[in-house]
């Protein structure tokens, strides 16, 4: 065999060894997360129950909604990053009727995606009226 088709061919490995691996995001990736999710966030036994919804974006980036619909209604809005396994997140609200809390609040944490992502959870911390509170997250499809 010639140089140049050695070559020819080195290149070729390489082009469908880079194409063959999806990334978060991309088709064929297995924890991306995308589409509805029922579930809670539980908060000193408490949980907060409602309908998740997310959209994966290229590099994995996750943007959503989570509808609280018990103990009462509050829409939390969520942003994120899928890696690997691993989807971090942070989720906003504007205050919380359930507590009485009026000021804005924080819940962040690091859920654990199953393949196909049809499963989230993990711990999370609720920043709200000045307290810390340690909760879980638990979503399905």
């Amino acid at each position: 065999m010639n140089a140049h088709r050695l070559g020819l061919i080195a290149l070729a490995a390489a082009i469908t060894a880079c194409a063959g691996t999806p990334g978060p995001g991309d088709a064929g990736y297995p924890y991306n997360v995308e589409g509805a999710y029922t579930g809670s966030i539980t908060v000193n036994g408490v949980p907060f129950a409602g309908n998740l919804t997310v959209e994966i974006g290229e590099g994995g980036v996750v943007r959503g909604t989570f509808n609280v619909t018990q103990p009462a209604a509050l829409e939390v809005r969520l942003t994120g990053t899928v890696v690997g396994n691993e989807l971090t997140v942070e989720m906003n609200y504007d205050g919380n009727p359930a507590t009485g809390c009026t000021t804005p609040g924080t819940a962040t944490g690091t859920l654990i995606i199953a393949d196909g992502g049809a499963e989230l959870s993990g711990p999370v911390t609720v920043q709200e009226c000045g307290q810390t509170l340690p909760a879980s997250a638990q979503f399905t499809r």
